[in-house]
């Protein structure tokens, strides 16, 4: 037991590239330092590996047909996803199979397979034997329940021990070794050991350790080799797979400092199975955003000393959820010694893991929302009162938590040491979090219209605008202790706006006017001061009471607009936090985590379109919280060969590309954006010569290109045919999109939901176009970029001298040069499509990058494709002979 390895497990996310992105930057990214502390170890990406993820309707065959056609040696298939793991012959993609595999259908991305590294830990520090216990309250909480073995854990780390002594019989019947290919997932390495160690090693065994869970179940995943590293490939396929063999909760101590599309649509798909994710947050000691905890669907969990203080080596942040004991922690280990000590966030998190698998235990029927309520309502809140950024919402209490569980299904279970009637203790305060059913906002300046489904709300004193929100908290059942309002801004506020109750709750979405909105009362809490792309927060304790309709008021006295996204923005919807204690249990007790609203407003029949659940906590009514973000699932393409043209007397079809959808949460934190697919175009001849102003129905993007497109005309339906062709009109939408500034030249914000320009410091946009298969001669080309603030000189418009740049690596210094500009937008008002003639750049058959720059010095903002799930995102009008 002299020197013991922890894991650190380092993900890595290289150029993404796809049909739709296109990544000219091949040095390998920073790699995540797992979750073990001290790691000091460099990142590093698998040689020569890459990922494509294909669309769903992409088939293994099809994929694997890329791949040869490509030259690429095809290796692992995760049907999930529908992404191909391959080999690049030299090491390395060339820039010619690249552009080859942008413009290959229904590829959506290709990125490098990342590494997840492990290192060595020395255990220097000993706090004692399993001090952790104790601390969290698990002798009280086994009072309740020693867990259960129909309850599984997924340990996906370096593979768990099977021979060894504290884990007989505590494997279920699915184990795979996603490493080597094999159904042996045997540990070599001992980190995976001392994680499922906390989690499920027997107890009461006169052996070894005791663990948290006890009784639960272990499902041993290997995606780390011996040597503690992993391919991106055998990450996501662990994650899938324990999702598809009945894992309840997955435990993943490992993570990196960089995102893969990959790894997120693994944890969403995971997450829309329904399972929990429970992930160490890092040991870099910093802010820095950590995945896949950072991700929305997965519970970021720090690590604490027993001091019950946060470990100076524990990441934190705004997207930290609680914190566990992750310092000095016993358990077992494997290889070199059967128990040993180690410290990280990695001890941290399967902590919380095996704590929800009590919750589990004591009632089979929680769903893994409610398991998150639980959990972080019954948190020891550590640090600044409330939620903090170091302990999140405070430090993980068994004990707490499965009173809670226990309340709620209605258990009758007492602790076997105090079996006479005991008064009920204290309960314990619980926190929800709802997103609005409903929210518009009313203008005088148009008293009699309705702004209930447009993707902002707004609110000034200058024109009077005041934003409306509706809440449901039927399954708030008891004493409200904080109701606080977060808001998300796109724009700053000297001033700030103002939250006010509203007793009237019958207003509709879609019919709300200035004219007829409901009466706001008096100031109810205040954000403050707010920063532009930022959350804000008003304390409304005071206009929030329990158990029905909740609605708010949000005005300003700020005489310029502030724009606040509403809930049909995805990724940032608003919120409000409810926190309260309810009634002592008595003859039939009801816990938040399963009440459920009594009655759903009308407003909500419906639940938003999501293609998975989005994360949400305790007593959620009808639409879940979205701290992730969710992509809507109603955008998807066509595989018709060519579109079909009702024969009319309008002009021929427009073709627009099409979003393809994929599970996507939110969630989180730092929103991921799926890449879109490219659209084929295969136009149609002209069912007529006869040109007018009707607008031109859309034509269907193909999933197949067969040949560049030629244009014949169609005779009449007359007696005479005519030889003159019908122009063709077609709408692309920007397949990649990102800004870049001259203050953070090394900076990315290609994933960011909005583009900026400047004039100084520098700030430029780029937006690129496919527009492969138009023919060379285009009659006219229009630029439509949709605006979020206002400007008086607007942007200039410049043809890029690229188009090979990826959206997630592109930065000022690397951003392709333009020339001079084509043209100037002028001046226009906030929240309206910007209209600029480009036709001398557009030729056809090819990709097409515009640069936006400031016509002076201030910042302004438009629409990004990630923006509201596309709706606004940049579009290329082009209309050719």
């Amino acid at each position: 037991m002299s020197s013991k390895r922890a894991l650190a497990p380092m993900f890595v996310l290289a150029a993404v590239l796809g049909t739709m992105i296109v990544a000219s930057v091949r040095t390998p990214q920073p790699v995540a330092q797992a979750a073990v502390a001290s790691t000091g170890q460099a990142d590093a990406v698998a040689f020569g590996r890459y990922l494509i993820g294909f669309t769903q309707d992409v088939a293994e065959a099809q994929a694997r047909g890329v791949a040869a056609a490509n030259a690429l040696a095809d290796d692992l298939w995760i049907p999930q996803l529908h992404v191909l793991s391959v080999a690049a012959p030299d090491g390395t993609l060339a820039p010619a199979t690249e552009a080859a595999l942008l413009k290959t259908p229904g590829v959506r991305y290709v990125e490098p397979d990342g590494l997840a590294q492990a290192v060595d830990v020395p255990d220097d520090t000993l706090y004692g034997n399993q001090w952790a216990p104790d601390k969290i309250g698990a002798e009280e909480a086994w009072d309740v329940t020693t867990g259960s073995p129909n309850v599984v854990v997924a340990v996906i780390d370096t593979g768990v021990d099977l021979q060894h002594e504290d884990f007989n019989g505590k494997f279920t019947s699915y184990g795979y070794d996603f490493a080597n290919g094999d159904s042996n997932p045997d540990d070599d390495h001992g980190h995976g050991t001392h994680v499922g160690g906390i989690i499920g090693a027997n107890t009461d065994n006169n052996l070894g350790i005791a663990s948290i869970g006890r009784q639960t179940k272990l499902m041993a995943i290997k995606v780390l080799d011996s040597g503690g590293s992993g391919q991106y490939s055998w990450i996501a396929s662990g994650i899938t797979a324990a999702a598809d063999n009945g894992a309840d909760i997955i435990n993943m101590s490992l993570g990196g400092s960089t995102n893969s599309q990959t790894l997120h649509d693994a944890v969403d798909y995971a997450f829309g199975e329904g399972v929990l994710e429970v992930a160490a947050s890092g040991n870099s000691g910093s802010s820095n955003l950590f995945y896949p905890a950072a991700y929305s669907n997965v519970m970021a969990i720090g690590a604490t000393t027993s001091a019950d203080v946060r470990a100076s080596y524990s990441n934190y942040g705004s997207w930290l959820e609680m914190v566990a004991p992750g310092s000095s922690i016993q358990s077992a280990w494997c290889c070199s010694a059967n128990y040993a000590n180690a410290s990280g966030t990695s001890m941290a998190s399967p902590h919380v893991a095996a704590v929800a698998a009590l919750l589990l235990a004591v009632d089979p029927t929680l769903t893994h929302n409610e398991m998150w309520g639980i959990l972080q309502g019954s948190a020891v809140d550590l640090g600044s009162s409330g939620f903090d950024n170091y302990y999140g919402w405070g430090r993980v209490n068994a004990d707490d938590a499965v009173a809670t569980a226990a309340a709620g299904s209605g258990s009758t279970a007492t602790p076997t040491v105090t079996p006479s009637p005991t008064p009920s203790p204290t309960p314990t305060p619980i926190t929800v979090i709802l997103n609005p059913v409903a929210d518009a906002y009313v203008d005088a300046g148009s008293p009699n219209t309705n702004f209930g489904l447009l993707p902002k709300l707004l609110t000034n004193s200058g024109t009077v605008r005041n934003g409306y929100l509706r809440f449901d908290a039927s399954g708030v059942n008891g004493n409200i202790s904080l109701a606080e309002l977060r808001l998300y801004s796109m724009n700053g506020s000297s001033a700030g706006y103002d939250a006010r109750g509203v007793a009237d709750n019958s207003w509709g979405e879609t019919t709300v006017t200035f004219n007829s909105a409901p009466a706001a009362g008096g100031i109810a809490g205040s954000s403050g001061a707010i920063t532009a792309n930022s959350w804000t927060l008003a304390n409304v304790t005071s206009a929030v009471t329990a158990g029905g309709l909740v609605s708010l008021a949000v005005t300003s006295t700020d005489p310029n607009p502030i724009f606040l996204l509403p809930r049909e923005q995805a990724n940032f919807k608003p919120e409000l936090r409810i926190t309260y204690t309810g009634a002592s249990p008595t003859s039939t007790p009801t816990s938040a985590a399963s009440a459920t609203p009594t009655t759903a407003p009308s407003a909500t029949a419906t639940p938003p379109p999501s293609p998975s659940p989005t994360r949400t906590s305790t007593a959620t009514p009808t639409t879940p919280p979205t701290i992730t973000p969710s992509p809507t699932a109603s955008a998807t393409r066509t595989s018709t060969a060519t579109p079909t043209i009702a024969p009319t007397a309008t002009p021929s079809p427009t073709a627009s590309a099409t979003r393809t959808s994929t599970a996507t949460p939110t969630v989180t934190s730092t929103p991921t954006v799926t890449p879109i697919p490219t659209a084929t175009f295969t136009p149609s001849p002209s069912p007529t010569a006869t040109l007018t102003a009707t607008p031109v129905p859309t034509a269907t993007a193909t999933n197949t290109r067969t040949s560049t497109p030629t244009f014949t005309p169609s005779p009449t339906a007359t007696s005479s045919p005519t030889a003159t062709a019908t122009p063709s009109t077609f709408v692309f939408t920007t397949e990649a999109d990102a800004f870049v500034l001259s203050a953070s030249p090394g900076g990315n914000y290609g994933t960011d939901i909005r583009l900026r320009t400047n004039a100084s410091p520098a700030e430029n946009s780029y937006v690129r176009f496919n527009v492969q298969g138009l023919s060379n001669s285009v009659t006219s080309a229009v630029l439509r970029v949709r605006s979020l603030t206002s400007s008086g000189s607007g942007f200039n418009v410049h043809a890029a001298n690229s188009s090979a740049w990826g959206e997630t690596t592109i930065t000022f210094n690397n951003a392709p040069g333009f020339g001079g500009a084509i043209v100037g937008s002028g001046g226009f008002n906030a929240n309206e499509w910007v209209s600029v003639n480009v036709t001398s750049a557009v030729t056809g058959n090819g990709q097409v990058t515009f640069t936006l720059t400031g016509a002076n010095a201030s910042v302004t903002a438009y629409a990004a494709r990630e923006f509201s799930s596309g709706t606004f995102a940049a579009q290329l009008v082009v209309v050719t002979p």
